[in-house]
């Protein structure tokens, strides 16, 4: 290992960047992230100081004089994406970074960045590195093959130009002789799983005889050791070795070995499960472990000096063993442990919630709390599928294995067999309808709708019009139509208690698998359909078809759908964030915004108009533009907007009158929400007379009775206020 101390510098540059709540700003944009680091994939030790890469939380540094632990956010001039997949050191002191968006360079206190604008790097590489001494150069190995970077060229070996013998490299590896070695975990039987450049610079693969791999996961670990022989790990098969003298593999253990790190003195250490073992002398012998805490705990990273464990990373903190007393530094709360993200949903108070596969999770006073069910048909999962709001401050939710829930943040209310007749296994969504009426679709139960007392489940034997069998989406719209997804067999709107189901072939529907509906505001429903590119929108007489070719919309697969008051609509998908907006086109991804990660799996617009973006085991994300504020109960102005409104009279029965607290206040939009969080179109069309009023006055008299807020947006800013309607 070579040891090299790093500028002070960084530390200057890593309290500048530092920021708990984890937001990013530009001009008119704020970006909070809320990101679980996943666990630690590498360990770098830098004489004064630790780097740690995370599966999902960036970049985070310990001060080993301080023992203080620091984040390095991810930014254009530092880094491109959380996700870090390695961590190497040149022998100028220089520390390179892979992550899943490009590489980066920290030397002298400056970055450098090199991604698919500026070098040979695809657009997605997932870099794995390592310095390779003999031949001077770092080793940078992509789906696409391996570029070797000498500080001014780069060079690209892949299966056409050169020997080598499979491009998607997953693990990389320099031996002591200055060999590189390359390992992919899949592969097709009959093809090698390694390949190695010989000190001529010329590629040789290097076939192991065959193994039982998991059609999922194949190899996860190697180590090319000392005395030559290769070290590997096959997922939920074992620890083998090889050597090219061999004729089989020696199966070594049966455990499931995490990761394999070759000592200076030819010793092997593996990870298995909370422990470090030692191979040495043909025995195994254990090297370290975590100390009594979490079950649930498991090593994921392993640093050594002087052929001893020194540094642990584990899906939970980082533990300096060296002392007699293990060191602890947490890298996550649990309270950001939110796993796959399927849903959110906001009730009257402002809370926004979100289902997750690990619980549901509220956030409040910018921050989160996870909630969890010890309902027995949960089976200890607390996989939450979907959420819809129930009152002031509570929701409705449903859990993917079974479970119809209400929670108020405090208690579960349990809807089953024993109270309706029926447990809803297999749910995959849930929302309320304007009459306050909680409809649940599932995978094995039907389609429900619970009124509070009784629930009514919906079939094709029933004489209702009803023909779906696997509801995969539902979406209620504007005008309180609801609107059920199937898997196979086409689309549902169900309007004035009477379905209409549309097929291919029935109407014009492109398709009957459909994987999504969404609602926008004016009427119109967003359709996505399995293994269709694009996203459909269909104005109750024609679809129309978004895609790359006639859109602003480059993604493949629409995997997320929002539309905001202004007409704004946003889609996810696995390529990142699309905005249309007048027409225009933007796309959001790592590298050009504070979006955690590019796949996108759910999009949800609160109260203030704040974006929130679920991504796929990567956290969440919080988007505002300038004039996003927090929806506040009533009257005092908003720390953007110092001004106030008041609404009167209230409650309020056909006129609503809304006073502005500051004169020459120009009035440039209104937002408004019923209790149940959802937007309600203005029951006036918005004009110029109206802005230039102090106290513009609104028909309200088919507002259905209950609970309202409305949002102002001045040039000033946003404020907001409740009414009720009666």
């Amino acid at each position: 290992m070579l040891y090299h101390r790093m500028p002070s510098l960084l530390m200057i540059y890593c309290l500048a960047l530092l920021s708990s709540s984890g937001s990013a700003r530009a001009a008119d944009e704020e970006w909070t992230n809320y990101i679980p680091p996943g666990y630690v994939k590498a360990l770098l030790n830098v004489d004064g100081s630790l780097w740690i890469g995370t599966g999902f939380g960036g970049i985070k540094l310990l001060d080993k004089a301080d023992r203080r632990l620091r984040d390095i956010p991810k930014g254009p001039e530092t880094y491109h994406s959380n996700r870090i997949s390695s961590l190497a050191m040149d022998q100028s002191g220089a520390v390179w970074v892979g992550n899943s968006r490009g590489v980066s360079r920290y030397r002298g206190g400056e970055w450098s960045v090199f991604d698919a604008n500026n070098s040979p790097l695809p657009e997605a590489p997932l870099a794995v590195l390592a310095y390779n001494p003999r031949r001077g150069c770092i080793c940078i190995g992509t789906q696409q093959g391996l570029l070797e970077y000498d500080g001014q060229h780069f060079t690209l070996f892949n299966e056409a130009n050169s020997g080598l013998t499979f491009n998607d490299i997953d693990m990389l590896e320099v031996d002591r002789q200055g060999r590189t070695w390359i390992a992919r975990g899949h592969r097709d039987p009959g093809t090698p799983h390694f390949a190695r450049q010989n000190t001529d610079g010329n590629w040789q693969a290097v076939l192991v005889p065959d193994i039982p791999t998991n059609p999922q996961r194949g190899v996860i670990a190697f180590e090319a050791a000392r005395d030559g022989r290769l070290w590997y790990s096959v997922f939920g098969k074992g620890l083998y070795s090889y050597d090219e003298g061999d004729t089989d593999s020696r199966l070594h253990r049966q455990e499931h070995v995490g990761a394999i790190v070759s000592g200076s003195d030819g010793s092997i250490f593996i990870i298995v499960g909370d422990k470090v073992l030692r191979f040495v002398d043909n025995e195994w012998q254990a090297a370290a472990e975590l100390p009594a805490g979490s079950p649930s705990e498991r090593i994921s990273a392993l640093l050594l000096e002087n052929n001893r464990p020194t540094w642990l990373g584990s899906n939970e903190a980082v533990l300096g063993v060296a002392g007699a007393e293990a060191e602890r530094f947490p890298i996550s709360g649990p309270d950001l442990d939110f796993g796959a993200i399927y849903d959110f949903a906001s009730t009257a108070n402002g809370d926004v919630w979100a289902a997750c596969a690990n619980g549901l999770y509220r956030h409040r006073d910018e921050s989160w709390k996870q909630f969890t069910s010890d309902y027995p048909l949960l089976n200890g999962s607390n996989d939450f599928r979907g959420l819809a709001p129930a009152g002031e401050s509570s929701v409705w939710s449903v859990a993917r294995t079974a479970g119809f829930f209400r929670f108020d943040g405090e208690s579960w209310e349990v809807f089953d067999k024993l109270n309706i007749g029926k447990d809803l296994r297999h749910s995959r969504d849930c929302e309320v309808d304007h009459s306050g009426n909680v409809w649940i679709a599932t995978e094995q139960s039907g389609f429900n709708r619970f009124d509070g007392e009784t629930l009514r489940s919906f079939s094709r034997l029933d004489g209702s019009g009803f023909e779906g069998a696997r509801i995969s989406s539902l979406a209620v719209a504007s005008d309180g139509s609801v609107w059920a997804a199937d898997s196979f067999d086409g689309l549902g709107a169900f309007t004035d208690g009477a379905w209409r189901w549309m097929t291919a072939g029935n109407s014009d529907l492109p398709f009957n698998e459909l994987s999504n509906v969404y609602a926008g505001l004016d009427g119109d429903v967003w359709l996505v359909f399995r293994g269709q590119p694009g996203i459909y929108r269909f104005d109750g007489q024609s679809f129309e078809h978004l895609n790359k070719s006639n859109s602003g919309f480059a993604g493949e697969y629409a995997t997320a759908f929002a539309a905001a008051p202004d007409g704004t609509i946003w889609i996810g998908s696995a390529a990142g964030l699309y905005r249309r907006r007048d027409g225009h086109w933007r796309r959001f991804n790592e590298q050009n915004s504070g979006l955690p990660h590019n796949h996108v799996q759910v999009l949800f617009i609160d109260h203030a108009g704040s974006l929130w973006i679920g991504t796929e085991h990567a956290g969440l994300a919080r988007f505002r533009e300038s004039t996003n504020v927090n929806v506040a109960e009533s009257g005092p102005a908003t720390p953007h907007s110092g001004m106030s409104i008041l609404t009167y009279p209230n409650p309020a029965r056909n006129r609503l009158v809304l006073q502005l607290n500051r004169l020459n206040i120009e009035l440039r939009g209104l937002r408004l929400y019923d209790a149940a969080g959802r937007m309600v179109p203005l029951p006036d069309a918005f004009d110029a007379t109206a802005a230039r009023l102090h106290r513009p006055e609104f028909d309200i008299s088919h507002l259905r009775a209950g609970r309202y807020f409305l949002v102002a947006e001045t040039g000033a800013g946003s404020s907001s206020a409740s009414f009720v309607v009666r």
